[in-house]
């Protein structure tokens, strides 16, 4: 890659407030955001993505270049591969392209974080039945097991090594609920001026179809998906998103007994990234 290089990585985790973080950086003036997100080009050789999704990202090095090709002046390229955090080999392949990379992690309590990534494949339409049973076989159409998914701590000590203490800001989900708390941090990572004070709806809210109908006409109807191409992101786009997650969704807590158990099989990764300093909000 000759171009100019990206130099701010986002790594993950999946449904930890990625995008809504994303969406925050990619408005400051000094942080360049393609149209691409997730490009995912770190992993690969490792991730196996479904083909829709493939489609949208970019595991070729053409594709990546281009991806950053109309940023101007920016201090900052960002890269928000949620799953970067997974791959054995993703920090050294991103040090061994820019050194001198920022990367920033935002981690779940890995019960919840589990949650909400099952509610969000229930929405979509990739999984019909309840946790329970999905726990016997927790994959998503990514290949990707989302139990695994709350192991965080080995690849927190992969970024710690590649690119040191001070190149690595480490993020929890309860910080969306205070911005301009979230926004300071990033400003002192980053050494940026200030963010606008202006808050931002927090993206990929999630709940349990009230019935197979109501998901299918939300996320599959062939007239929604074209309503989704051509209305552009705006704030009456996001009041009929609200409108649609309060009518046909309803929240949803998990089975008391079903987290204990999930409590259990996190408890010694929970404790390990408490010994790292890292602690959830119940």
């Amino acid at each position: 890659m000759n171009q100019r290089k990206v130099n701010l990585f986002m790594v993950g985790a999946a449904k930890c407030g990625t995008t809504t973080i994303h969406k925050i950086l990619a408005q400051h003036p000094d942080i360049y955001a393609g149209p691409i997100k997730e490009p995912h080009y770190f992993v690969r050789d490792e991730f196996q993505p479904h083909p829709e999704y493939r489609k949208r990202i970019a595991l070729t090095e053409e594709k990546y270049i281009q991806n950053y090709s109309k940023a101007g002046s920016q201090k900052y390229l960002i890269d928000s591969s949620i799953n970067y955090l997974y791959f054995e080999n993703s920090a050294n392949s991103i040090k061994a392209y820019n050194p001198d990379a920022k990367i920033i992690i935002v981690l779940r309590h890995p019960v919840d974080r589990l949650y909400s990534h099952y509610k969000m494949l229930r929405k979509d339409g990739v999984v019909k039945s309840s946790l329970e049973q999905f726990l016997d076989h927790p994959y998503d159409n990514n290949h990707m097991n989302l139990m695994r998914q709350g192991f965080y701590s080995t690849g927190i000590k992969n970024y710690l090594k590649a690119f040191g203490k001070d190149n690595v800001l480490i993020l929890t989900f309860g910080i969306l609920k205070n911005q301009a708390l979230l926004k300071e941090k990033l400003t002192n990572f980053l050494s940026i001026a200030a963010f606008k004070n202006e808050a931002v709806e927090h993206e990929n809210t999630g709940g349990m179809p009230k019935n197979e109908f109501l998901r299918y006409l939300h996320i599959d109807f062939v007239l929604t998906r074209f309503l989704k191409r051509i209305i552009p992101k705006s704030k009456f786009r996001s009041m009929i998103g609200s409108w649609i997650m309060s009518h046909f969704y309803t929240p949803s807590k998990m089975n008391t007994e079903t987290r204990d158990k999930l409590e259990a099989y996190y408890k010694e990764e929970v404790t390990l990234l408490k010994s790292m300093e890292i602690t959830f909000e119940k």
